[in-house]
Formats: structure tokens, sequence, C-alpha cells
């Protein structure tokens, strides 16, 4: 899309576009940063549940992550994009992905895990970037709400299997 057709869509003028935004790029840049936010607020929330034990905060997590994929794609399958091109969003995808994982393993109880924490946060972080790996190509390929719920259970069922040796997952909730 044009910045002619943007401002277009928009109704703003080009000059006002141009006050915000430098180029198309930064102003991705801004809805990716706005994006995220919101998924990192989302996660926050999950796991600070007082009361849910760790696999209600990662089932709970991961509905989240998949939700935003859902509702947000084009904006997160541009991240993905971008990223290779913009340091800027490189840097913020990958402070999201990452920090998604270290507030999760910051409240894990380490003692029910048989693995030493290094070993579990260099596992946990390829989880998920695996896990980013499949939701983009989810999002890409046009995947409906069905799809998404099946690859939220299979994602969850993937941590909980790496975190405690088991794949019990109980039903998905909305959301």
């Amino acid at each position: 899309m044009s910045i002619s057709e943007l401002v277009a869509s928009a109704h703003v003028s080009r000059p006002s576009f141009y006050f915000y935004f430098a180029s198309k790029d930064a102003l991705l840049a801004t809805l990716i940063e706005e994006v995220l936010a919101e998924i990192r607020s989302n996660l926050e929330l999950a796991n600070a549940r007082e009361g849910a034990d760790t696999r209600a905060r990662i089932r709970e997590g991961v509905g989240h992550i998949v939700a935003a994929w859902l509702s947000h794609r084009e904006i997160l399958c541009a991240a993905v994009e971008l990223g290779s091109r913009l340091f800027v969003v490189e840097d913020m995808w990958r402070r999201a992905v990452i920090g998604s994982v270290e507030l999760f393993l910051h409240r894990l109880d380490l003692e029910q895990i048989s693995r030493d924490a290094e070993t579990l946060r260099r596992q946990a972080h390829l989880l998920a970037w695996g896990q980013e790996r499949n939701l983009y190509n989810l999002a890409k390929s046009g995947g409906d709400v069905a799809a998404f719920a099946a690859l939220a259970t299979d994602l969850t069922e993937m941590w909980f299997s790496a975190l405690f040796g088991s794949t019990t997952v109980s039903p998905q909730p909305k959301g």
C-alpha cells in the first residue's frame, strides 16, 4: 500500500501523516509496539493470577499469545518480516519473545523441573522461537479460529512436556 493510498483510507493529509510518522515502516513499528505491549500486559496478568498453578498460567499465557496472532495477524506477520531489515523492529520482537519466556520462567517452581535452570532456560527459548514460527506460518496461510485453537492446544502440550514431562492439557479456554 502506498502512502497516498494509506492517507486516503485514513482520511488524513499527507503532511499530517509525515508529521507523526517518518515512513510506513515507522507507522508499522508503532503498531507493532502497541500490539506487543498488549500481549505483554495480558501475559503479566496471566502470570500474576494468584491461586493459579503453573500449568494454568502457561495455558492462559499461550491462549493470550494465540489470540493476539488471530486478532492482529497482519501486524504480527509484518513484525516478523520487517525484523530482517529494520533493527528497531527486530530488537523489539526479540525482546518480546524472550521476555515472554522469562516472565513465566521467573514464576516457575524449579524444584518441579528435572533439569538445571540454565538448560531449562535455553530449551524454553528454543521452544518460544518454534512457537513464534508456527504462529507466523499459520497466520500467513490464513488459518481460521479452529486451526488457531488446535495450535494452542499443541503448543500448550509442548510446553507441558518440555517443562514437566507431561502433556496433560484440559480444554483450551475461550479468549
